[in-house]
């Protein structure tokens, strides 16, 4: 694996479509015939060097942009232990964090190695826990919670209990991040939200909603944060808003006339738009207007992913990478989407594809007037990418009078007229 992932060289994004105010979106997806250990992807996360780390119920897998390197898993404390990858995090340096089956695991970007944490359990240390959910602290701590919730002492190398008393006194069963380090717990048996600091102080709590239909104790997902004190969560029983300065917890079951879906399974706010991505259960993608004042439903196909389309109705987990793409984990693998633009992201290295280019090492891109590019490589020649096709086509040195003496080219460029000149 290389230190340094040249996402620029090894992909382009497309101008196949125009999104239109209906809110069409397209994706591109990856399958496990794509080289995916599995089509579960339960996680995903970035590390510092830009690679894309993705968790399945198989097995980790990092993506350099165009094709998928799985992890092996062993039982020393220099690999990663557990197939089954819970969740992942990158810490303030980069470095990659693996929750497991097995344990909590260390992805190093500087000396490219793995090592496993052992656990202080009731007095012993463990090397074989279960850990569900990883939390990156912004001063470089790392947490996990499993029923309760452990940090990682520098000194000793090993995952210890923190607020255990709090925890275990109020049978707390989920746990989410929130900014500034604190932490929004859920207790079902009390029927109670709890937001406390970093530390362990209690900031405020929430009781309510104790029918069948308006419990947002039911296991809840995911969560967002409005702002210091607003939270929308989502869970097996919708979505819920919760104000913690007011001590308040309502239930949203309509926009408008548009029913909120029923199961949410993952929820993600864009800071440029403000709105509410919202993954389900089965029940489709929905994006809640920052206005609050519609629900789009993105629509999805498992029969077709070509199709760019989204290739689960059921989202697990949505995440914003450093290039602004929002990645799905889904029953059915991996959708991709560009929100910048709404244009589709397609890797044209990708047997997939109808037209691929011969080699990742791209040199220079030109359009010429009619909307043509033309992508100079270093060792394949020319392809040209037809937007409105679309399909790439190659030139090469073959030898004929017609073709290029050298697929090595360092620059191209059009005329006014369309005509193409290159240096190699």
């Amino acid at each position: 694996m290389t230190h340094r992932c040249q996402i620029l060289t090894l992909m382009l994004l497309l101008v196949v479509m125009h999104a239109t105010a209906q809110g069409d979106y397209c994706f591109y997806s990856f399958l496990e015939k794509d080289g995916l250990s599995d089509n579960a992807i339960t996680s995903i996360a970035e590390d510092g060097n830009g690679f894309m780390w993705i968790g399945s119920a198989s097995g980790l897998m990092y993506y350099d942009g165009y094709s998928f390197h799985p992890i092996n898993s062993g039982n020393d404390t220099h690999s990663l232990r557990g197939n089954h990858i819970n969740d992942l995090a990158s810490d303030r340096q980069g470095n990659l964090w693996i929750a497991t089956e097995s344990s909590v695991c260390k992805y190093d970007i500087s000396t490219e190695t793995f090592a496993s944490y052992k656990t202080v359990r009731d007095g012993c240390e463990e090397n074989s826990y279960q850990a569900d959910k990883l939390f990156a602290m912004s001063d470089g701590r790392i947490r996990y919670f499993a029923a309760r919730m452990y940090q990682l002492d520098t000194v000793s190398k090993c995952f210890e209990p923190v607020h255990d008393d709090y925890i275990l006194r109020h049978r707390i069963r989920d746990c989410f991040q929130c900014s500034r380090d604190r932490f929004l717990m859920v207790s079902p048996s009390e029927k109670t939200i709890f937001l406390i600091d970093s530390n362990g102080n209690e900031l405020s709590r929430i009781t309510g909603g104790d029918t069948p239909d308006n419990n947002p104790y039911r296991r809840p997902y995911d969560i967002i944060e409005i702002d210091d004190y607003l939270f929308y969560i989502g869970g097996d029983n919708g979505v819920f808003l919760a104000d913690t300065r007011a001590r308040t917890i309502k239930k949203i079951d309509k926009i408008g006339n548009q029913k909120m879906p029923s199961q949410i399974s993952s929820l993600y706010k864009d800071n440029i738009t403000g709105d509410i991505w919202m993954g389900t259960n089965g029940e489709e993608l929905h994006i809640l207007s920052a206005d609050l004042k519609s629900i789009t439903v993105i629509p999805s196909s498992t029969s077709n992913y070509s199709t760019q389309m989204l290739n689960s109705s059921t989202v697990l987990h949505i995440f914003k990478d450093s290039r602004n793409l929002l990645w799905f984990c889904t029953w059915h693998g991996l959708s991709i989407l560009n929100t910048s633009s709404n244009h589709p992201f397609l890797n044209l290295t990708h047997p997939e594809c109808d037209g691929i280019i011969p080699t990742s090492a791209i040199s220079s891109i030109a359009e010429s007037p009619s909307g043509l590019l033309a992508i100079a490589t270093d060792g394949g020649g020319i392809s040209f990418w037809d937007k409105h096709s679309p399909r790439c086509t190659d030139i090469k040195n073959a030898g004929q009078h017609n073709q290029m003496p050298n697929q090595s080219l360092l620059a191209i460029a059009y005329d006014s007229k369309g005509n193409l000149y290159n240096g190699g």
